[in-house]
């Protein structure tokens, strides 16, 4: 998949622009505060339908304007060719457009135009929360399997109706058990299958994950994931599950809270049988995210059968120039890649352009630059 062009109408500090891009390395340069970022997030609402920085889309309208519309240009193998354009108006939410059909779900977009995304907030997935963890975890699997998908959407349903269900049980018992036991019955059916999934995708994963590690670290470091749900493995019987609820439903009654389920997994990284998020050096747990986000590029791509787009936000101030070296040669098997840099000398590996072209553009919206003159390629 390559992303031919796309339009921006008030989005962030562009007003109006059009970018025309290469199907190589797409290098996107300038000084701070001119609009690199808000590039990458314009591509990822039409990739994904929403942005990797914000989850209010109100954000991204400039002051004084009430929506902002992006339309981009896909281009398929072989030669299939698609418009999305979205688009936000304050006070009537987000509008989404396949070939200027009206699209009702956001859901039926996501996997369509698969995307991978890498910024430097992305270490928290080796160093923060488990929230932080679960989250990539879900973004690969929703963009690969639609099914996957849709039970983790109806599990987080599931688990706002028992939340709610419990909170007023603090108050009021009566009918609690009439109330519950449907949603238990549910909560089963859910856990059993997103656990599962999740198993099966961490070992898959693992096979591409490692590899990618010790050639990134030159054989020097091993890494494993480590995968431990809440779901444990005796309550793929119903019968121990639903006996263990009963179990702790005082608990969860007095927090108002679901105890039991994937929004409670953990995912760890152990990196020579060391704990990555407790004993990881800042350089480790760069390089494990850099390996995690090309990793995730091959395992989307074995699925789809369909090159995603790769974004990368800024990385390469980042990392030190061996970490650069070894994440530039990776280039050479990816698609279509984008790479925002403040670095305005910054010149990507000539070697690599035997293989693949190298496209630079300066971006500087404090000048009116005519469309289509923005992008010049060396």
């Amino acid at each position: 998949m390559i992303l031919k062009s796309i339009y921006l109408q008030q989005f962030r500090n562009y007003l109006k622009h059009d970018f025309t891009f290469e199907d190589g390395v797409n290098v996107i340069y300038g000084y701070n505060g001119q609009g690199k970022t808000n590039l990458l997030e314009a591509i990822s609402y039409t990739c994904i339908t929403k942005s990797f920085r914000t989850n209010t889309d109100a954000e991204a309208i400039p002051f004084h304007t009430n929506f902002f519309k992006i339309t981009s240009h896909f281009i398929f193998d072989p030669s299939i060719k698609k418009d999305v354009t979205v688009e936000y108006i304050q006070g009537e939410g987000k509008r989404i457009y396949i070939d200027g059909v009206r699209v009702q779900s956001a859901s039926e977009v996501v996997g369509l135009f698969p995307i991978i995304i890498l910024t430097p907030e992305n270490e928290a997935i080796t160093y923060g929360s488990p929230s932080e963890r679960r989250r990539f975890l879900d973004f690969i699997l929703s963009q690969t399997d639609k099914f996957y998908l849709t039970r983790i959407q109806d599990f987080r349903r599931v688990v706002r109706q028992r939340n709610k269900i419990l909170f007023d049980a603090q108050n009021n018992r009566y009918g609690f058990r009439e109330k519950i036991e449907p949603w238990n019955l549910e909560l089963y059916e859910l856990n059993k299958v997103i656990t599962n999934k999740r198993i099966q995708f961490i070992r898959d994963f693992q096979e591409i994950f490692r590899p990618i590690f010790k050639q990134l670290t030159l054989d020097q470091e091993d890494i494993s994931i480590s995968y431990v749900p809440s779901f444990k493995q005796e309550f793929q019987e119903k019968e121990v599950f639903l006996h263990e609820l009963e179990k702790i439903l005082n608990l969860e009654i007095l927090r108002g809270n679901t105890f039991i389920g994937p929004h409670r997994d953990e995912i760890s990284f152990l990196n020579n049988e060391w704990d990555l998020r407790k004993y990881g050096s800042r350089g480790q747990h760069r390089t494990a995210v850099i390996a995690l986000k090309i990793a995730e590029y091959f395992y989307v791509y074995q699925i789809k059968k369909e090159k995603p787009i790769f974004l990368l936000d800024d990385v390469y101030t980042e990392i030190d120039k061996i970490r650069e070296k070894n994440l530039t040669e990776f280039f050479e098997d990816l698609g279509q890649i984008f790479l925002t840099t403040s670095d305005v000398d910054l010149k990507i590996d000539s070697g690599l352009e035997k293989h693949k072209k190298i496209s630079y553009y300066f971006v500087d919206t404090t000048q009116p630059i005519p469309h289509t003159e923005l992008g010049q390629t060396e």
